[in-house]
């Protein structure tokens, strides 16, 4: 497996009257074949910067940006040969109908049989009852499903997706998800950028946090929540009290061992401490009625690591 997207100690200030934006300040992440890369952060927080600095929308003032080695300024017209973009943004040519704008951006891309493309992609989208209708009429998670069909056409080796839920009701915005998984499973290298940190969550083997231009963490999600709580609590959900706390304490690796309500808070040295837990519990224990392992949600992580309530932004 190959690295798809290598980024070092790229930089982008942008001027808005006489106040400079610092939009990117020296962000470096690497991206494998076949991943599903999350770049998660806040309006602002540098991420379309970085997408279109990739995809040679817009020039770095410094750094590197390579695709499968290629560089994204020097070797552009190679690099735009193995990737595509969807954006949440993007506009629409009227008066057209679904198929006629596939094949204008099947002409733009020269793609070979392009009636053939058009047909796979209009079925990995389900839009193939939709070609004969006009796309600047559709709903927006129509439109959606359309420049994903769009982004698909060249068969790209990295796909660019830029906020593809934003704007859209939670069933289309499910929906679009659920076509991002089957392209991560089909081989697609993509980069996802959001706001979203459930659907990070739902998407992502690994996520990079970027907060005002800079990446505050990359990892799984377990590396990522591992980096603020070292801590490892099972919470068991009992009748039990504190005589139960008592056995519990007696194991191997359980730290600490607490009642909170009408639950039992244990705090272990590793989650695999959990298979002598239960059977403890199936042993001689009480009525138990759920467990569940404790950890911060991504949305606790990024308050813990930048401060700021990214809802606000």
């Amino acid at each position: 497996m190959s690295t798809a997207i290598k980024v070092e100690n790229l930089s982008k200030a942008f001027w808005s009257g006489n106040v400079r934006i610092q939009a990117l300040d020296g962000v470096g992440l690497q991206v494998e074949e076949g991943e599903i890369f999350g770049l998660l952060g806040p309006n602002g927080a540098g991420k379309t910067t970085l997408i279109s600095i990739l995809c040679g929308l817009t020039t770095r003032d410094s750094g590197r940006a390579e695709i499968f080695g290629m560089d994204v300024e020097r070797d552009l017209p190679k690099v735009q040969e193995v990737i595509n973009v969807v954006s949440g943004f993007s506009g629409v040519i009227h008066a057209i109908t679904l198929e006629e704008m596939l094949r204008y951006y099947a002409m733009l891309y020269s793609i070979p049989e392009p009636e053939e493309r058009i047909d796979e992609v209009l079925a990995l989208v389900e839009l193939e009852d939709r070609r004969a209708e006009w796309v600047s009429l559709f709903s927006a998670g129509l439109r959606q499903r359309f420049f994903l069909a769009k982004a698909l056409l060249n068969r790209p080796r990295v796909l660019f997706l830029d906020e593809p839920t934003v704007g859209l009701d939670v069933g289309m915005a499910v929906k679009i998800r659920e076509m991002i998984k089957r392209l991560g499973r089909e081989g697609y290298t993509i980069l996802l950028t959001t706001h979203n940190m459930f659907e990070a969550e739902a998407l992502c083997g690994r996520i990079a946090l970027i907060h005002k231009g800079r990446i505050r963490v990359v990892g799984t999600l377990r590396e990522i929540k591992g980096a603020i709580r070292e801590e490892k609590v099972i919470e068991i959900s009992t009748d039990g009290g504190a005589e139960l706390c008592e056995k519990l304490q007696t194991l191997e690796g359980v730290i600490s061992c607490a009642r909170d309500g009408g639950n039992v808070r244990v705090v272990v040295d590793d989650y695999g401490r959990m298979k002598n837990l239960m059977a403890l519990l199936a042993k001689d224990g009480p009525r138990v009625y759920s467990i569940r392992l404790v950890e911060p949600t991504l949305e606790e992580v990024f308050l813990e690591l930048t401060g700021e309530d990214h809802g606000r932004r």
